[in-house]
């Protein structure tokens, strides 16, 4: 069975983390599985201003992530490391996944508050910002299974197929025979230019131009590749959601920018708001 390869997997005992390991031991199937545990600086800094020793605490995280966190990554067959980390969580997992040069790190996206259910978590939002490798969510719909059938790709502008995103699909797609669907968002407000006096008939004329000239040269490129594509208007968050349910979509793939703290902050990202409108996982690719 073909699968991702290298998957890094960050748990800390929680539901989201357990449903993360299983759907990453469901794509594994025999091949490596580093699981990453984060023992936080900030607790050894206060325990030790309050004299507390926290090496009976570290040796119980190791114990219960070598067994009872780990279990489903080992059930599965896959050949598993498991790792705790003396960092806050966003930074050891960057630091494994490149250090181990893996395919992707996966989280778990806990939908289980008002805030949450709109944006994704501390953890995930520092990787979106951060991360130099794949980023996978994975939320309380996701079930482990082994991805088939489409992936959705959400593309601001239609570009070639060498952008970070695509390269990334396109090889995963190969490897796992999947379908891939694109999507070119066009959002009304980010087209405000007098030279297209608000013509959307006029941009989706030319999106769509784009669009067939990349799929295109992707059939010529990658010919064992089944794909299509569509042009849609609208919020882009909403919008890969609705495309995602009605191709049942297995995986939504979206680039991630790595925009500064404040401006990622006031004008939020498809990818930190897309998350818990899913029924199925999302890659954030990041750009070169």
């Amino acid at each position: 069975m073909t699968t991702l390869e290298h998957l890094v997997v960050g748990v800390d005992g929680s539901d989201g983390a357990k449903r993360a390991l299983e759907w990453a031991a469901a794509q594994a199937s025999g091949q490596c599985l580093t699981v990453v545990h984060a023992f936080s600086p900030g607790l050894e800094l206060l325990a030790a201003a309050v004299q507390i020793n926290l090496d009976p605490a570290r040796a119980e995280h190791e114990k219960l992530l070598e067994t009872t966190w780990s279990k489903p990554a080992r059930d599965s067959g896959a050949q598993v490391r498991t790792l705790v980390v003396d960092d806050n969580p966003a930074t050891a997992l960057v630091d494994v996944a490149t250090r181990e040069a893996a395919e992707a790190i996966v989280i778990g996206h806990q939908g289980n508050s008002r805030w949450s259910r709109h944006h994704v978590g501390d953890i995930a939002g520092r990787l979106l910002h951060r991360c130099d490798v794949p980023l996978i969510l994975t939320n309380e719909t996701t079930k482990p299974e082994t991805m088939a059938g489409t992936v959705v790709v959400g593309l601001s502008r239609p570009a070639d197929a060498t952008n970070p995103e695509l390269r990334w699909t396109l090889a995963v797609a190969e490897r796992l025979d999947l379908e891939v669907h694109l999507v070119s968002l066009v959002e009304p407000l980010a087209y405000i230019d007098a030279s297209y006096s608000f013509d959307m008939a006029r941009i989706h004329t030319e999106l769509r131009q784009q669009m067939d000239k990349l799929v295109g040269q992707i059939r010529v490129e990658h010919p064992g590749v089944d794909i299509s594509s569509d042009v849609r208007d609208g919020d882009a968050t909403q919008e890969l959601a609705a495309v995602a349910a009605e191709r049942d979509a297995c995986l939504v793939i979206v680039g991630a920018h790595h925009p500064g703290p404040i401006a990622g902050f006031i004008a939020g990202s498809v990818a930190r708001m897309l998350p818990p409108l899913l029924r199925c996982p999302m890659a954030a690719v990041p750009g070169v």
